[in-house]
């Protein structure tokens, strides 16, 4: 019985101290070979009356995605999400989906690679198209922020309880 304890005890050890790493960045700065990307800018907004097409002017530097985030104000970061894609030297667009029709969006964007993230753009609006609609928006991205931390949390939890038992236990 005091074996299947012991064993029970460093299991969880192991799961936690294995979630709890897998959730760190072990990437350091020197095994980096990208620069900070530049600013990015949108310049047009086209919109229709369920999405919003974000036209941007891309850094000249290397990137791999592009964060953006917007809400119903400037300044308000309610929702965003991210966009795969590469370097580029010429205009690109962004679709959002899911706005709600007859409703101003406040837009911002910034480069990111695999090493760090660029400046954020300036904040820039559009009104989907029709009469508006009740509620608020259900964009297509994820909301800013939204990870889950309900494996991190379990993984520490059984780390913290299992740590004392299996170091001393006899």
């Amino acid at each position: 019985m005091r074996v299947l304890f012991k064993f029970f005890l460093v299991l969880f050890f192991i799961v936690g101290a294995f979630t709890l790493l897998s959730r760190i960045n072990f990437v350091s700065a020197q095994s980096c070979s990208f620069t900070t990307p530049g600013k990015s800018s949108i310049f047009q907004i086209d919109t229709t009356s369920n999405s919003a097409v974000l036209h941007i002017v891309p850094p000249a530097d290397d990137v791999t995605s592009y964060s953006v985030v917007y809400g119903f104000s400037s300044g308000d970061e309610k929702f965003g999400g991210t966009f795969p894609s590469s370097k580029s030297t010429s205009a690109l667009t962004f679709t959002i989906n899911g706005l709600s029709s007859g409703t101003t969006y406040w837009f911002r964007i910034r480069a990111v690679n695999d090493c760090a993230s660029g400046e954020w753009s300036d904040w820039k609006s559009g009104t989907t198209k029709g009469s508006g609609s009740v509620g608020t928006s259900s964009a297509t991205l994820p909301q800013a922020g939204s990870a889950s931390l309900l494996p991190f949390l379990i993984g520490f939890s059984l780390f913290l309880i299992a740590f004392p038992f299996v170091l001393y236990s006899s």
